[in-house]
């Protein structure tokens, strides 16, 4: 997946860490615009992108890549003032949204399975999940057949439910304080659940976690040197279990740029912050990452493979660009050997 120039650069930054890392191409999403952030979510092979028309409220839009071709957009008459979110569970793609309609603010949710190779009709969902209201937009993060939900309050706390078995969990609060007006963010790594948060005031990124074997949510923690005035972003970069696969975290400055860090297992939080290197464009919206795995060679070539962890954001333009944070390469294409002399 030759989406954009400088994979061979990243990987041998990957190799030698005390080299600096160069910008990388910011490359956009044609006819894509948003004042929201994108969600992202990818299922055999297709990448599935989604956002809030530019407008306020706007509809909710939809498209696909795979390999480097979008596809045709489509939108849902549903409208919504926040970012959707997306994720995957059971071999579904599922799109969850905050509602403009009656109940006001709930969550409406919909999904496309793998198994019907279907997209939904571009029409509004048919009711939101029951006793749902939330003030900013929500966050999914899937797990083998279980989606998990979090979104934020009236009460500027986070409640959490799952869904599984074709049905969902009672709405249920996380357990430790919160005080935030901004959507959380969710993903699964290790089989933990991560949750993080914007605190009001400080604007200071927090997290916590739940082991998905069971128990209960840790306490907040602090990200350290991480502040934000909009929603954060969470990622499990599926690269193999070397550098630079793992969790990561990222978020727009207060200069309108992005940042990121990656959590470190041995002592059990983030590291340092590491700014990204600033291409042309600035985003004062939350930003989405997302993880290509693996990109097969060419037509006629053999072995390699590139893992690509990439970060979508919506400009301050309104289009949505996207740029590449890492890359993990197994091995070099190489063309196949037909000729003689084969062994």
């Amino acid at each position: 997946m030759k989406r954009s120039i400088g994979y061979m650069t990243i990987a041998l930054m990957a190799l030698l860490p005390g080299l600096p890392k160069p910008a990388q191409a910011q490359t956009e999403v044609p006819q894509a615009e948003t004042s929201a952030g994108p969600a992202l979510a990818t299922l055999g092979g297709t990448t599935f992108l989604a956002w809030k028309g530019k407008n306020s409220p706007g509809s909710v839009w939809y498209s696909t890549l795979n390999g480097s071709v979008w596809s045709a957009q489509h939108n849902f008459t549903s409208e919504t003032n926040s970012a959707p979110a997306l994720a995957v569970a059971n071999s579904t793609v599922y799109l969850a949204f905050k509602g403009q309609q009656e109940p006001s603010d709930g969550i409406y949710m919909t999904s496309w399975n793998a198994a019907t190779s279907a997209f939904p009709a571009p029409s509004k969902p048919n009711a939101p999940v029951a006793d749902t209201a939330t003030t900013a937009a929500p966050a999914l993060a899937g797990n083998g057949s279980t989606l998990y939900l979090a979104f934020t309050t009236a009460s500027n706390s986070i409640m959490f439910a799952t869904y599984a078995g074709g049905s969902w969990s009672s709405i249920a609060n996380t357990g430790f304080s919160t005080n935030t007006q901004m959507g959380p963010a969710l993903t699964v790594y290790n089989s933990t659940l991560y949750l993080a948060w914007v605190e009001e005031g400080s604007n200071q990124i927090e997290y916590a976690t739940l082991p998905l074997s069971g128990g209960r949510w840790s306490s907040a923690n602090q990200v350290a040197g991480a502040q934000t005035d909009v929603a954060p972003a969470l990622g499990v970069f599926d690269a193999p279990a070397t550098p630079p696969g793992g969790l990561y975290l990222a978020w727009t400055t207060a200069a309108d740029q992005l940042s990121y860090a990656s959590f470190n297992g041995s002592s059990a939080s983030f590291n340092p912050p590491v700014p990204i290197p600033p291409g042309p464009l600035a985003t004062s919206s939350t930003p989405a990452l997302i993880s290509f795995a693996p990109a097969s060679c060419p037509v006629g070539d053999v072995g390699g493979a590139d893992y690509v962890f990439s970060i979508f954001f919506a400009a301050t333009n309104t289009d949505i660009y996207f740029e590449d944070l890492e890359s993990y390469q197994i091995s070099p294409c190489k063309p196949s050997c037909t000729g003689i002399g084969c062994g």
